[in-house]
Parts: C-alpha cells; sequence; structure tokens
C-alpha cells in the first residue's frame, strides 16, 4: 500500500475521537480551555489540556495526506488537527478548516421574539500561547490553487492532489549526494545467494511479455524504505546455450547509472536453466543507496533480428528504465 488519504472536508462536528492515537506513538497536545477572570483581569485555564493519547494498536503508512476544506469545523477541526500533528502528514486543501473553535457554553442567550443569540466566552490555546484553531483552522501544506480554472473543473481536484501526494514516493524530487555501490563479482554474487531483489521485484509496474518482446520503453518506479542491496540486471533466455551464444551476437547492451555509464565488464555473468530453457543473466548489485531519486537505465540494442527458439525479436532499442526513490 502507497499510503492513505482521510477526508475531513465534509463534516460538521460531533465528538472528537483522538484517531490520530492509531497513528503516532507520541502524545498530541491539544487546546486548553481558558475563561477571562473579572478577577484576576486575565485569561485562566479551566480543566486539564486536551491531549490525543497513542493507542494501543499503531499503524504506519509510508505517505499520509489530510484533506481539509472550509465544511470541517468545530469537533471537525479538532479531529483534523490531531492528524495534522502526526508526523510526516501531508495536509492538502484550497482553504484551511472553518476556523470555529471558541468555547460558547455560556454564551447563549435567549432574546425576545424567539431570537437566540451564541457569542464565545472562552477560548482554547495551543502551549505556545497560540490560539487554537479559532479563525485560523488547520492550514493546509500542500495547497491546492483556487482560482478561475480551478474553480470550473469537474474533478475532484483536492482529492486528485492528495493521491498524486500519496503516490509520489519518499525521496522523489531530492537530489542524492552520490550513487549507491556498485559491488565486486563476489559481493553481486553474495547478494544474489542471500536473495537480494532484483529491481523489477520491488517496483510499482509489472509487464507482460507481449510488452517486454518489442523494441521500445518501459518504466518502472521503485521504491526503498531502506537502502537495501538490490540486483540490477539484464536476462536473455533461449532454448539452448549455443541459440544464447548466437543471440548475443546480435545484442549489446549499455548501463547507465545516475547519468554515469557503467562499463559491461563490471558486470557479473550467470547462466541458469529455467523451464527447459537456458538463460543468461547479466548483473551487478547495488549497496548504500544515498537518500533521493536515482535514476537508472538498460538497453539492449537488438543489431538484427533474433530468434530464441521459439519467436523472433525485431531490431531496435529495448529500454528499460528504473527510477529507484529512497527515503530520505
Amino acid at each position: 500500500m502507497a499510503g492513505i488519504v482521510i477526508d475531513m472536508r465534509y463534516n460538521n462536528g460531533g465528538a472528537p475521537l483522538g484517531l490520530a492515537g492509531f497513528l503516532t506513538d507520541q502524545e498530541i497536545q491539544m487546546g486548553q480551555l481558558e475563561y477571562f477572570s473579572d478577577k484576576t483581569g486575565t485569561f485562566e485555564p479551566e480543566g486539564l489540556r486536551e491531549k490525543v493519547l497513542p493507542n494501543q494498536n499503531q499503524y504506519r503508512f509510508e505517505k499520509m495526506v489530510l484533506l481539509v476544506g472550509q465544511a470541517c469545523f468545530s469537533a471537525c477541526e479538532i479531529e483534523a488537527y490531531g492528524f495534522s500533528q502526526v508526523p510526516g502528514m501531508i495536509v492538502a486543501g484550497q482553504t484551511p478548516t472553518g476556523g470555529v473553535e471558541a468555547e460558547t457554553a455560556r454564551g447563549s442567550f435567549s432574546l425576545p421574539e424567539g431570537f437566540s443569540l451564541t457569542v464565545p466566552t472562552g477560548r482554547f490555546t495551543l502551549p505556545d500561547g497560540s490560539i487554537f484553531l479559532e479563525g485560523q483552522g488547520v492550514p493546509p501544506t500542500l495547497r491546492v490553487p483556487l482560482d478561475e480554472e480551478t474553480a470550473t473543473v469537474t474533478e475532484d481536484i483536492v482529492l486528485l492532489a492528495g493521491i498524486d501526494a500519496v503516490l509520489k514516493p519518499l525521496g522523489a524530487d531530492v537530489t542524492p549526494s552520490g550513487a549507491p555501490t556498485l559491488a565486486s563479482a563476489a559481493e553481486a554474487e553474495a547478494a544474489l545467494n542471500a536473495g537480494a531483489a532484483f529491481l523489477e521485484d520491488i517496483a510499482r509496474e509489472t509487464y507482460d511479455a507481449a510488452t517486454l518482446a518489442k523494441p521500445g520503453e518501459v518504466t518502472y518506479t521503485v521504491p526503498l524504505a531502506d537502502a537495501e542491496p538490490m540486483i540490477w540486471g539484464y536476462v536473455w533466455c533461449a532454448a539452448d546455450k549455443a541459440t544464447v551464444d548466437s543471440n548475443f551476437e546480435n545484442i549489446q547492451l549499455k548501463f547507465v547509472l545516475d547519468e554515469d555509464q557503467v562499463p559491461t565488464e563490471s558486470f557479473s555473468t550467470l547462466e541458469v536453466e529455467s523451464g527447459g530453457q537456458i538463460c543468461r543473466l547479466i548483473y551487478t548489485s547495488l549497496s548504500e543507496w544515498p537518500a533521493g531519486e536515482h535514476h537508472l537505465v538498460t538497453t539492449a540494442v537488438f543489431t538484427d533480428k533474433i530468434n530464441d527458439g521459439t519467436a523472433d525479436y525485431e531490431p531496435g532499442d529495448y529500454i528499460l528504465k528504473y527510477t529507484v526513490f529512497v527515503k530520505p
């Protein structure tokens, strides 16, 4: 699961539940109720400060987005504020929440002719003394434009922005300090034998055989939570070893890592039988990935038509592009 989107845009309140406690193991400081004292001439606290306490059951997501808007007010804002304080939470919206969080319990008045009046008589403050929510709401950290163009669209652009933010891996748009470490032949063999995953194994995309069997470009999105060793390579299978050898007379490989070409001599070669065919794997292992966005390209140029013993492959460039995102 890439992440979670929590939509709090259309909720007129009720009773806050402290649901943010499922997403963090830290207490979240909320508002302290205060009333003005005629005796002291200042606002005095009433009761204890509200808090969101960690729940015994904890859940973690790689990306979290909270959607907010003006139709969220009262207890909805309290709940939204709690979510907004969860580390890593992205708050998306065109506007803040309603900003309606003053205390009115002592400010309800009945007037003649059936009229009534409600005014705030208490306030909530945060530990730093600032006003809690009233008049400002929960502001977006990812602000979706509110203009003539967005006002006339039929799509839910706030939701789409939230989904886009969730799907954008951690490390995106971050320039890494350098390339990952290229393994020696012995290190690559050890990583392969230890079960290190191939880049394709972690990628969000998968492709059918028909797509991969024709010239063109396919892309892979590879999010890495940790700078774990990964296998980067190219595999070709044919009916027998003689056919593999013959095919490779017309296959030219090129490997590029973060814009630098890696010599094919830096890669190891392994031939194994799989599914009744002989497969040649040209591979290496990459480890110690610096945080950020890495770009790898494997290009197999077929200089002539190739037959692997069962099917023909047209000449051309067969390009595999990997964008590897390493969590900062």
